[in-house]
């Protein structure tokens, strides 16, 4: 094969493989591994400022969750509004714990809940639960895992998948990835 040829070859390789590829070293990082290769290394930082927490979003009671098919997606877990609930690979299920914290936290909205009245359609009620989240709050679980909205998401977006580490949530506790 001419040197040209194979270059051409693989430059489309890579170039298809980054396109399901996602950056998982940094919750705060929205790059895909295809621009974290095209880009130039960042400037190092000179001391990094303090993150404010944003504002999570209080699911108010009774609590509505329920499975939507997504064209794009499969079927996956919204809230009341229609925004798309997302788990993180940093996290864990057993037992549940959330990472999210700091600088993930300005993309990464934790869904916290007020007691337990929680109404579910499609999903298993035993599987929804939650987990303390600090300063008295408490943050919605699916199966154990920790859920959270995306700040850019309006109702019906899945723009969060693969970012980060983050996936739309299915009924059933698991990650959900783009379709082929």
């Amino acid at each position: 094969m001419k040197p040209a040829r194979a270059v051409t070859m693989l430059v489309l390789a890579g170039a298809a493989l980054s396109t399901t590829a996602c950056d998982l070293t940094d919750l705060g990082s929205y790059r895909t591994a295809a621009a974290a290769a095209t880009s130039p290394a960042p400037a190092p930082a000179i001391t990094p400022a303090p993150v404010p927490e944003i504002a999570p979003i209080m699911l108010t009671p009774p609590t509505v969750l329920r499975a939507k098919v997504n064209r794009k997606v499969g079927t996956l877990v919204v809230d009341a509004t229609g925004l798309t609930l997302y788990r993180s690979d940093r996290d864990s299920a057993r037992p549940s714990r959330s990472r999210c914290t700091g600088p993930c936290l300005k993309a990464w909205r934790p869904a916290l809940v007020t007691g337990t009245d929680f109404t579910v359609v499609g999903i298993d009620r035993s599987l929804v639960g939650t987990i303390a989240r600090g300063q008295g709050t408490r943050q919605l679980t699916l199966a154990g895992w920790p859920v959270y909205t995306f700040v850019q998401d309006r109702p019906g977006d899945v723009k969060g998948v693969c970012k980060a580490g983050f996936f739309p949530i299915s009924p059933e506790g698991a990650k959900i990835t783009m379709r082929s």
